[in-house]
């Protein structure tokens, strides 16, 4: 099985590579960005299926800002599926090597023992799902921008 350790940034690419994985485990380190489509690209790499996962309408909200998003918010969303600080990955490193399986249930069982809950910032876009949602569920991004444009006066 495989286990992505996310400490530090995992965009475009490294986001492709790691986040179809069963287990996706951020740190207070890690970095999520889709940065292609701050220059008019499109994201590739599966990043479409992925976002398109995401509660709400907060995948095409990353998908077309190129926001970055912390370990927190990698978790609250489900990028992530574990929070582990950054200071505990040898020892999680360490115990994995040791266990001699791969059923997933003893690998998730390993994960927990290190994971812990990490609250969002107060200024983290996924406190405002619901905003996102009213203007990123329109059909094209013309009005997408005037929804924005409506929800800022």
């Amino acid at each position: 099985l495989k286990v992505a350790i996310l400490n530090g940034i995992v965009m475009g690419g490294g986001a492709g590579v790691s986040i179809h994985g069963r287990f996706r485990v951020a740190t207070e380190k890690s970095v999520f960005a889709m940065p292609e489509t701050v220059l008019g690209l499109f994201p590739d790499i599966g990043a479409s299926y992925f976002l398109s996962k995401l509660p709400g309408y907060f995948g095409e909200y990353v998908g077309l800002t190129g926001a970055r998003l912390d370990g927190a918010e990698m978790l609250a969303c489900g990028l992530a599926s574990h929070f582990v600080p950054s200071t505990k990955l040898v020892s999680l490193e360490d115990s994995l090597v040791r266990v001699d399986c791969s059923d997933p249930f003893t690998i998730c069982g390993i994960i927990d023992r290190f994971s812990q809950s990490k609250p969002l910032k107060e200024s983290s876009a996924y406190n405002r799902l619901g905003v996102i949602d009213r203007c990123f569920s329109k059909r094209t991004v013309e009005e997408i921008l005037s929804a924005l444009e409506q929800e800022a006066v």
